[in-house]
């Protein structure tokens, strides 16, 4: 993909993110004194509380934030969203920056880093340059738990309500045949989930993405599905390392650690760039 203009801006998006590895959420999440393990999501914000949160973020700033949902789980609960831009009820010729996080239902607090930004961003609009210039000229579309029953059971879960592995249900370099220790689910894009995530990113087309993750200490680039490096490698490296900031995560990409075959990562650059 051409670094031109859209991706010079969301260039300095993951600039402005390189202090969110440490962002409020995270220590109000660690600082609440009750043991917290992957077993469980409960001490963290609910699904129900997310959506309350982002229908009030909507309300208190209507003109930089949108609320919508942009699917259902297999148990029915609603995947919500935010788009927070300048303009948000307007299809504008504008880049827009991707941020997801629950995609496994067990990872707690990368569903808090994407409420974290979505609290930057719309505190910042007006006395923060950076983010000023963002909600300008750019939207950001942020999905806070995309595996939302997973992360609501009374005992957390990696995989969805039908034990399929979200981040291996994904087309970009599916197998079907047997994967060890997770099930990527008899077809791409067989859950409702994936889905979900697969449309309102060919709606929006995002520039950039990031994706939340626990518990590994790493900024994980493309590709998991082979041990090749992309042909844009140094722009990710690059990117990765300003994301990365004054942390000791490396940029490690994704086959030199683990193999993924049917990633949303692999999926979003395979298929979007």
């Amino acid at each position: 993909m051409p670094c031109h203009r859209p991706c010079s801006l969301a260039a300095s998006v993951v600039l402005a993110l390189s202090g969110a590895l440490a962002v409020p959420g995270v220590v109000r999440a660690e600082a609440s004194g009750e043991p917290k393990g992957l077993d469980s999501c409960s001490g963290y914000t609910s699904h129900e509380e997310i959506a309350a949160r982002l229908d009030g973020y909507a309300g208190d700033y209507p003109d930089i934030a949108r609320a919508l949902v942009i699917g259902a789980t297999v148990e029915g609960r609603e995947l919500r969203a935010l788009v927070v831009s300048a303009d948000p009820d307007e299809d504008e010729a504008e880049p827009t920056v991707r941020i997801v996080g629950g995609v496994h239902g067990d990872e707690c607090l990368a569903v808090e880093m994407v409420l974290s930004v979505i609290e930057w961003l719309l505190s910042g609009y007006g006395e923060d340059s950076l983010v000023t210039r963002l909600v300008d000229e750019a939207e950001v579309l942020l999905v806070p738990v995309v595996n939302a029953d997973g992360y609501s059971g009374e005992t957390a879960s990696r995989p969805n309500a039908r034990g399929i592995d979200l981040n291996r249900n994904f087309s970009f370099a599916w197998l079907l045949e047997e994967v060890p220790y997770y099930d990527q689910g008899p077809r791409p894009f067989s859950e409702p989930e994936t889905r979900a995530v697969r449309d309102a990113s060919l709606d929006f087309n995002p520039v950039v993405g990031l994706g939340y993750h626990t518990p590994s200490r790493l900024i994980d680039a493309p590709w998991n599905w082979t041990p090749f490096h992309p042909p844009d490698e140094a722009l990710i490296q690059a990117m990765g390392e300003a994301y990365a900031g004054s942390s000791d995560y490396p940029v490690t990409f994704g086959w030199d650690w683990i193999w993924v075959y049917g990633g949303f990562t692999d999926w979003a650059h395979g298929v979007q760039g």
